[in-house]
């Protein structure tokens, strides 16, 4: 698949704006792909084991830099992975799921939805 113009993306977001077609499916999963390092499998891991953890107490547990975590969790709030919980003034990150859908042809990742109940990570 040969990429795009600036043009040729220019239009399609135009199109997208005014409703004559669909965004195209969120992220790509090359850039997933590009940031999964042991590092943030861990992190991940973390999440989806912990609950109610804050952005201090998830770098302190990971012994990592604050800008470092907070980074790779803007990324992955980015594709869709995680999203941020404000509870009064600390702000926590949640899976939004432990599961992904990554469809290799079209290149994106979507996360799918838990079985049942909310993704609420375990204690």
């Amino acid at each position: 698949m040969e990429p795009k113009s600036l043009a040729d993306l220019s239009a399609e977001m135009r199109a997208v704006v005014r409703g004559e077609r669909e965004a195209p499916p969120r992220p790509v999963a090359t850039t997933l792909f590009s940031i999964l390092t042991a590092d943030v499998f861990e992190l991940l891991s973390v999440l989806a084991t912990k609950s109610a953890l804050t952005v201090t107490e998830l770098t302190e547990r990971l012994g990592k830099a604050p800008s470092e975590v907070s980074r790779t969790l803007q990324r992955l709030a980015v594709l869709g992975i995680v999203r941020f919980v404000r509870e009064g003034s600390e702000v926590r990150p949640e899976l939004v799921s432990t599961q992904l859908k990554v469809d290799l042809v079209d290149k994106t990742v979507e996360p799918l939805p838990c079985g049942g109940s909310s993704s609420s990570p375990r204690a």
